[in-house]
Formats: structure tokens, C-alpha cells, sequence
């Protein structure tokens, strides 16, 4: 491939796992790995299944390791197009896309980590670390299924026709 009708892409997600940057972009072409030094790696991008993918963030005392493809520059568009949400930005390592809005309070799917983790691995790449469930949303679930079996007995007998009297205040606690 020509450097002219080529640009430099540094995977450090999904795109780690070379079948499916090629099935999004077929000229994809592995390069080599390296790694983006002011970066860190989270789980906080928000995605449209309700599950957060992998994004970068800036910090200074922190590493992403990564692949870079060579990719034709006719098949920007496919990539822009794969990577939707996310602002394409220039690094050393070549072009790569971070998300920059808001983070997600979602945690990922396990197919989307393994998925991560085999590209990261497949290339003897540290894999990201683990992501943590957030504690307050399972907080939120778990006093919200308290609160529904706690309302079990009430409506039980609000449908038998006795009384369905504190309801209001099983819902409030």
C-alpha cells in the first residue's frame, strides 16, 4: 500500500481483534503495536444496546496499548461510519477515535470484554483492566427488587378485596 492513498489507525478496542477491522474496513493491514502515553483506558462510552464500550481518556501518568493498521483512505468513511458517537483525533500513533461526552454508568457486555480482551491478547497486548460493575446502579436494582417484593403481600390482598393500606410508604423507603 502506498503512504499517500493510506492512513495509520491505532486500535485499542474492539478494533484489537483483526477479523472484524478487516470486516469493517477490507484493506486493513496490521502494522504494528504501540502504545499511546497519556492515555488511560475506561469502560464509559455509551452505546445504543444500553452497555458501555471502551473509550481513552487524557491522564498523564498512564499508558494504552495498542495495533496500528494501515487502512486506504477511501475506506475512512466505513471507519468514521463503524465508530459512530466517537470524535476521530490525531495522535502520534495515528488516527484513532475517543468519546468526549459524558461517561456511562453502564457496565459492558462480557461479549464485548472477551471480545477486547482475545484482540488485546491475540497480539500479546496487556488486555484492558477488568471493568468494575458500578456499585450504585446494582445499589439502585437491588432496593428496587426489595421494593417490589416488600408490595408482593399488598397487592395480594388489595386483589383478594382486604386492604392495601402502606403502599405508598413500602415505595418511598
Amino acid at each position: 500500500m502506498d503512504r499517500a492513498t493510506t492512513f495509520r489507525y491505532f486500535a485499542y478496542g474492539s478494533n484489537l481483534w483483526t477479523p472484524r477491522m478487516v470486516a469493517r474496513c477490507p484493506s486493513a493491514r496490521v502494522v504494528g503495536t504501540t502504545c499511546l502515553h497519556g492515555w488511560r483506558r475506561v469502560y464509559d462510552k455509551p452505546s445504543v444496546d444500553g452497555s458501555a464500550k471502551l473509550n481513552i481518556r487524557p491522564h498523564p501518568r498512564s499508558r494504552v496499548p495498542g495495533l496500528v493498521y494501515l487502512v486506504d483512505r477511501a475506506e475512512r468513511d466505513l471507519l468514521d461510519a463503524a465508530e459512530p458517537v466517537y470524535t476521530p483525533v490525531m495522535t502520534a500513533a495515528g488516527l484513532t477515535y475517543v468519546y468526549t461526552g459524558a461517561p456511562s454508568r453502564e457496565a459492558p457486555f462480557r461479549w464485548y470484554v472477551d471480545l477486547v480482551e482475545s484482540g488485546a491478547r491475540s497480539h500479546g497486548l496487556e488486555p484492558p483492566p477488568a471493568p468494575a460493575r458500578p456499585r450504585r446502579t446494582l445499589r439502585r436494582l437491588r432496593r428496587s427488587t426489595q421494593r417490589l417484593l416488600a408490595l408482593r403481600p399488598m397487592v395480594h390482598q388489595r386483589h383478594q378485596g382486604g386492604p392495601a393500606r402502606g403502599w405508598r410508604r413500602a415505595l418511598r423507603r
